[in-house]
């Protein structure tokens, strides 16, 4: 595992990064674990270059998600809805294994 650190320093720790990912993996059960870890990841201070790259793919995960699903819920058409929502929910997923994937080898996000 590769880890972001000098010698003499401690290897930074991104378990809330993991517990993130775990929350929005469970996304299907009504948005309310996404929405709970938006409000933790905005909460946190990174003080790593891994940690804080991983809470800001998070972020922006999470409202692109919550924004796709908003826009779903508006569209009057219910195959339309259902397309976007389907969409969303593959992008969506697709993230999370991205971001979850690199951040067990210990690599930040682009």
């Amino acid at each position: 595992m590769a880890l972001s650190t000098t010698d003499n320093a401690l290897p930074e720790d991104v378990s809330p990064a993991h517990i993130l990912y775990g929350l929005m993996s469970a996304f299907a059960l009504a948005c309310v674990p996404v929405v709970l870890a938006l409000v933790i990841n905005l909460s946190q201070r990174a003080r790593g270059a891994v940690l804080r790259s991983h809470l800001r793919w998070q972020r922006w995960s999470m409202l692109g998600f919550l924004g796709a699903c908003l826009l779903a819920w508006s569209i009057p058409q219910v195959w339309l809805a259902l397309t976007v929502l389907t969409l969303a929910v593959l992008w969506f997923a697709n993230r999370i294994v991205k971001g979850w994937l690199r951040l067990a080898d210990g690599l930040e996000m682009p």
